[in-house]
């Protein structure tokens, strides 16, 4: 291959524009090539650089909060954990629903009060003070259509990509919507096995999702890169998860025929 075929290629190439410590730049790497673990798992105590976000059922709130207590617990960490409705499990069993309504907030249980493995008075503070619930699509009845949970993940991507300033999404929430969001999401005709099974409780898995702006079209298109999965934990079988992810807000860059703007994602069920 020619240096002017080199420099072809090259022109052609879909701009990678990620997010870096204070402003946006261009990258050259591959978005299809696996994660780093290291870096993801440094990443995911970095307050500084991310936002965490929750399902608005408690056990994944509970989940969030005992995961990522070092986090939570450093001395000059004060963040609130966003609480998205639009991340509810999906289903029609009684523990896919909630009892609270609008933008009030469950409270610890009552088997964590009674329990002796927790600090309660911590617990019941987070409750109280670190929580607030951010206005996404909600499971609004019993029974949903498929088109109704699809509005509900498209809700999670697009808060993520354009209402937040943070480079880093941790999302908790749960392996059914999750199994459901890569089967949204992943390219036409994949046979990965993230969008046939749900993940192991604990179980941990990354990737780079990619929200592609074209001059031709008024919609964003949204894509997981499925050769970016990283499994971390665990294997994709089957309850509660986490989703972590690097994002980027695609409107300052709709400045060439197609733009690629990616954010990695961790789901630990």
């Amino acid at each position: 291959m020619n240096i002017r075929q080199n420099e072809m290629i090259s022109k052609m190439r879909t701009k990678h524009v990620v997010l870096n410590d204070s402003t946006f730049g261009v990258i050259d790497d591959d978005p299809d090539l696996p994660l780093e673990m290291e870096w993801l798992l440094d990443e995911m105590l970095d307050y500084r650089t991310s936002v965490v976000t929750c399902s608005n059922l408690r056990r994944a709130i509970s989940t969030g909060i005992i995961g990522l207590w070092d986090r939570f617990a450093a001395d000059d960490n004060k963040e609130l954990v966003r609480i998205l409705p639009c991340l509810q499990e999906l289903g029609m069993n009684v523990d896919t629903h909630t009892p609270v309504v609008n933008d009030d907030l469950p409270q610890v249980s009552e088997h964590e009060k009674k329990t002796q493995k927790l600090d309660i008075s911590l617990l019941n503070d987070f409750y109280t003070n670190r929580l607030r619930v951010e206005g996404t699509s909600k499971k609004s009845q019993l029974f949903e259509s498929t088109e109704d949970a699809k509005d509900r993940m498209r809700s999670f991507v697009e808060w993520v990509f354009t209402q937040n300033d943070k480079r880093t999404v941790i999302a908790v929430g749960h392996s059914h919507w999750f199994q459901h969001f890569f089967k949204y999401y992943l390219p036409h005709g994949s046979t990965h096995m993230s969008g046939k099974r749900k993940l192991n409780n604990c179980g941990v898995v990354a990737f780079r999702m990619c929200c592609e702006v074209s001059s031709d079209s008024a919609e964003p298109h949204y894509t997981i890169k499925e050769g970016s999965i990283t499994q971390i934990y665990g294997t994709f079988k089957s309850l509660i998860a986490f989703l972590w992810c690097l994002f980027n807000n695609a409107n300052s860059f709709v400045t060439d025929i197609v733009v690629e703007i990616f954010f990695n994602l961790l789901v630990w069920s």
